[in-house]
């Protein structure tokens, strides 16, 4: 009579045999898992904020130092071009009965204004800190002579928000050759321009701007006659 093959107790049965992926995950590792799955989330998700910030804080300070290049280039271009003419009525209340006026916290004057291949026409302009419309900043004010004869308001543009206050300051020379120069607040010899113009705008949100601008066509005269003081 056949016998049936005895089976060892001690050797595994087959199923114990069969490969670990075929039982699946445990509830242990699923933790786990799900565990360190978070935490490489939540640090990439932290690294992309701060990527976020640092991208938004130097466009910021980019799009902000673009605005002042552009406005003090936009004043040197017009103080570049400005021209004596005190016959024609400034766009604001004149001092003295001069059309041209350079003071100590606001400037105005004739300049050459040329766009593309459109023929040069001249303008009134006049740069102030100032608020308007409940906004504070460095403004330029323009208009035709046409228009500032007729009594038209002027064109109001603002060029660098937040400006507190600007100082403007005419230099003079001295008497003696190849001294210092010397700077003064008020320009008080209308019709002449000024050689140079320093601007300096005081910000509420960063340092001051300086820019000393040339006018090709204005004078330097002595200082006693600029009642300017050494620097």
């Amino acid at each position: 009579m056949q016998q049936s093959p005895s089976i060892n107790p001690l050797l595994p049965r087959a199923s114990s045999l069969e490969p670990r992926a075929a039982l699946g995950f445990t509830l242990v590792e699923l933790m786990v898992a799900s565990t360190m799955t978070s935490i490489l989330m939540v640090g990439f998700f932290s690294h992309l904020q701060g990527g976020i910030m640092v991208w938004r804080r130097v466009s910021e300070t980019s799009e902000d130092r673009q605005r002042q290049w552009v406005a003090l280039d936009r004043l040197e271009r017009d103080l570049s071009c400005a021209i004596r003419d005190e016959q024609v009525p400034a766009p604001e209340d004149s001092v003295s009965g001069a059309a041209i006026r350079f003071g100590s916290e606001a400037a105005q004057w004739r300049t050459w204004m040329s766009a593309g291949r459109s023929p040069a026409r001249v303008e009134w302009v006049r740069y102030v800190c100032e608020s308007r419309d409940g906004v504070l900043g460095f403004w330029r004010l323009s208009q035709s002579p046409t228009e500032a004869r007729a009594g038209q308001e002027p064109l109001a543009r603002l060029l660098l928000p937040g400006c507190e206050r600007a100082a403007f300051r005419y230099a003079v020379a001295t008497p003696e050759a190849g001294g210092p120069s010397a700077w003064s607040d008020q320009w008080n010899r209308l019709p002449e321009l000024p050689r140079l113009v320093e601007v300096v705008l005081q910000r509420s949100n960063g340092p001051p701007l300086r820019r000393v601008c040339a006018i090709p066509s204005g004078i330097l005269p002595p200082r006693d006659a600029a009642g300017g003081s050494p620097e």
